[in-house]
């Protein structure tokens, strides 16, 4: 999909009885994935007449271009049925890296006893991939930093894992881990 054009998208809606039906159908608009409401977009709910044995295309036009992925989500609701179909596209040349996951290899911290903070990140693209920067820091209950990593290299559309091995001064039971993930180092 190419970065400033609108993505046309065709649903196609089936009513395999012998009577016209009236179904609601609703259409989630969201950036990356619907995971997280606060990704979602726009929210359009419609009402289709399908004639006995036929088929129905519902066209939808997705004009924003703001976005490297988008996800759309549309449920179908039939009596006691609901059917759902989703489609996910990327638009060329839009640069989203993503953080998706942060990990310790063992908890509670143990003083002494060496441990590996673990950040995965990727890109939505992997042609012309822009130089990123993940920084990952671990925080005791006080807010005092007890480690930090950081990682600077051309963020792929590949899953790349980073690995920052540390050792506890101290026991640490209650932690916040903060990942910041940037789009050029």
């Amino acid at each position: 999909m190419k970065e400033d054009e609108p993505a046309n998208i065709i649903l196609i809606l089936t009513n395999t009885t012998k009577e016209t039906q009236r179904v609601p159908v609703t259409l989630d608009l969201y950036t990356w994935d619907a995971q997280n409401q606060k990704n979602l977009l726009k929210q359009d709910t419609q009402t289709f007449l399908i004639n006995p044995n036929s088929s129905l295309e519902i066209p939808y036009t997705v004009t924003d271009t703001a976005h490297s992925v988008y996800f759309l989500q549309a449920k179908a609701q039939y009596q006691d049925t609901k059917s759902e179909i989703s489609v996910r596209f990327s638009r060329k040349n839009k640069q989203e890296p993503r953080i998706n996951f942060t990990t310790l290899t063992t908890y509670p911290l143990e003083k002494g006893k060496e441990n590996n903070l673990l950040t995965c990140a990727h890109n939505t693209n992997t042609i012309n991939a822009d130089y990123g920067k993940v920084i990952t820091t671990i925080y005791n209950y006080k807010g005092k930093q007890i480690h930090q990593s950081q990682y600077e290299a051309k963020i792929t559309g590949a899953i790349q894992g980073m690995n920052s091995k540390f050792t506890p001064q101290e026991d640490h039971k209650d932690l916040t881990i903060e990942t910041k993930i940037y789009n050029k180092a």
